[in-house]
């Protein structure tokens, strides 16, 4: 995905790249770019869906475009530790 501001850079942060990030922070408007959160109930269903399936867990992170980490913390934030331990397990395969 590419910077919304100048559609150049890879987005990261506010969907904007890493210059236009610093950019708008020393301008002190950081307030006018929203933060981007995924909407957690969609992917607990997505991740029932794929344990339901018999999708293996190594590839539930892949298809859900996020880090074996930052799905962990969801599943445990949601109370779904059956689901996050297994997601644990792959957190030592991330550099592989």
């Amino acid at each position: 995905m590419n910077c919304i501001r100048c559609g150049n850079g890879r987005a990261r942060a506010r969907r904007l790249c890493k210059p236009c990030y610093w950019v708008i922070c020393q301008a002190g408007e950081l307030d006018r770019w929203p933060r981007v959160r995924k909407q957690s109930s969609q992917i607990i269903e997505n991740v029932r869906w794929l344990a339901e399936n018999n999708t293996p867990v190594v590839e539930w992170p892949k298809r859900l475009k996020m880090t074996p980490a930052a799905l962990e913390r969801m599943l445990y934030r949601a109370g779904l530790h059956d689901l996050a331990g297994p997601v644990s397990r792959l957190r030592g395969r991330e550099d592989r």
